[in-house]
């Protein structure tokens, strides 16, 4: 779960939205095998935007880009995972 979040916060963050196809495409397949992986563990609410948070704790200082469209990439999740 943690590579996934990494890989779906940078795509969102680089301004690639989930769609049907190419990178979009590409993100929508991550996101969805993600939360599909949280559910296998036992996790039935929304829980893959909530990650976001302790990934910008983490990495906010190296990737300033992640701090600057928090807000968006939660959004965009929830959204997704919805």
């Amino acid at each position: 779960l943690a590579d996934h979040i990494r890989a779906c916060s940078f795509l969102l963050a680089d301004g690639v939205i989930p769609g049907n196809e190419g990178r979009g495409f590409v993100l929508r397949r991550i996101i969805r095998r993600a939360i599909r992986h949280g559910y296998r563990l036992g996790t039935r609410s929304a829980f893959f935007h909530r990650m976001v948070p302790d990934l910008v704790a983490e990495m906010g200082a190296a990737y300033p880009e992640l701090v600057a469209t928090q807000a968006r990439v939660m959004a965009t999740l929830k959204q997704e995972e919805d």
